[in-house]
């Protein structure tokens, strides 16, 4: 693969970045806005549904778009960087699940630990979606810096993994909670875990680029 093929290729996945980014931290601002259940804040939870569904269609044009471009330089080595942005993507299906999810909730049975416990998982991905961005804008600038975000992004997802074993344990323990409302909230947990699985994933994936 040319070093220009590699830069236009980086350059896609910089910007694919970027919009994975904001669709992760529109999932954070939605799952503020939605515990804190006042009325006021229906209309930031419909804008910002909106907004992540919108960078959702932006984010799957990039990829689309660099599908089509780069799909006959693959046997020249770009494949597995087109791999990556497909694996990117599917991101913003997790993050439109989980806040689907978030909607069937009957909020008023959800205690303050829940929420404790949510708001910490998606800061942790967020931190997590922070060292990714920055990691593919490093693949340009200084990829000497790669493998400290890669290990930190693997760091953070081993010690979120607990945490949703706690997360779990503590549902199942609920003898108050609603069934309906269990099942509901233990899928978007799962929801959660996945977004660390394949970011983490990811991860690995610009691990063996770096090396390319």
């Amino acid at each position: 693969m040319t070093s220009k093929i590699k830069d236009q290729l980086i350059e896609m996945l910089i910007e694919h970045s970027r919009i994975m980014y904001s669709i992760i931290s529109d999932m954070g601002v939605f799952y503020v806005a939605w515990a804190e259940a006042s009325k006021t804040n229906q209309d930031i939870l419909k804008k910002k549904a909106s907004k992540l569904n919108f960078d959702i269609e932006e984010a799957a044009l990039i990829k689309n778009q660099t599908i089509k471009d780069f799909s006959e330089a693959i046997p020249l080595g770009s494949g597995d960087w087109v791999i990556l942005i497909q694996k990117m993507n599917n991101l913003s299906n997790l993050a439109s699940k989980f806040i689907d999810l978030l909607m069937y909730i009957e909020l008023k049975n959800v205690d303050l630990e829940i929420k404790k416990m949510y708001h910490k998982s998606i800061n942790e991905i967020l931190e997590m979606a922070t060292l990714l961005k920055e990691s593919i804008k490093l693949l340009r600038e200084n990829p000497n810096n790669v493998i400290f975000n890669i290990n930190k992004i693997h760091e953070i997802g081993n010690s979120t993994d607990m945490l949703f074993y706690q997360f779990l344990h503590y549902l199942y323990k609920d003898k108050d909670l609603e069934i309906r409302n269990l099942l509901i909230i233990r899928d978007s947990v799962v929801t959660l875990e996945q977004f660390v699985d394949k970011i983490n994933h990811i991860a690995e994936i610009i691990r063996v680029l770096h090396y390319e």
